[in-house]
């Protein structure tokens, strides 16, 4: 049976598994950036980005913005610390629109 590589995306994905041929051809077309072992070996294939391909999607994408970080702390320790949103009377109006935002009408 013949060799599969695996090919990955830019992203780091796993698209596909291409024999060899396939991978010489993407190769001599710069579309691919191959990683070999030591004894020259074909291990996998990464496709390289395009100048008219879309951003890629982190994952800061989806979560949103992080309110919370590591500190390091005068000791040496590691705490976590949370990023002031403002105060009380700062904040009310806000939590109110997010509050109707999500509130639906009764039936």
């Amino acid at each position: 049976m013949q060799d599969l590589i695996p090919l990955y995306s830019s992203e780091g994905e796993l698209c596909d598994r291409i024999g060899l041929k396939r991978l010489d051809r993407l190769a001599r077309l710069d579309l691919v950036k191959v990683v070999r072992s030591r004894n020259g070996k074909p291990r996998r294939a990464v496709l390289l980005r395009r100048p008219g391909d879309p951003k890629p999607c982190r994952l800061t994408d989806y979560v949103g913005t992080r309110y919370s970080y590591l500190e390091h702390l005068d000791n040496g320790h590691l705490a976590w610390g949370l990023k002031s949103l403002g105060k009380g009377d700062d904040l009310r109006p806000i939590f109110l629109q997010v509050v109707l935002d999500c509130a639906t009408p009764a039936a």
